[in-house]
């Protein structure tokens, strides 16, 4: 317990909480837009679904970013994984 306590006053804690909150903010906005895409291009199917997979994609590699630049933050080599 004690070193659970001790991780959240490290400087580690205060920067992986400060990636996570970006983010979770960058998600938000990259959502927002996608909506904004997806209503523009409800007339084309073909537009539409370029938008749908294209936001599905940024999504996932922003998300696997993430986890990266958390995981190196704390310190684990994420070499193996690039």
């Amino acid at each position: 317990m004690n070193e659970i306590i001790e991780w959240f006053k490290s400087p580690a804690a205060i920067a992986t909480i400060i990636a996570v909150i970006i983010a979770v903010v960058v998600l938000i906005v990259s959502n927002k837009i996608s909506k904004k895409l997806k209503k523009r291009a409800r007339g084309n199917k073909y537009k539409a679904t370029a938008v749908h997979i294209s936001s599905s994609i940024i999504t996932f590699l922003f998300i696997v970013v993430a986890i990266a630049v958390v995981l190196q933050i704390n310190g684990i080599n994420i070499t193996t994984l690039i």
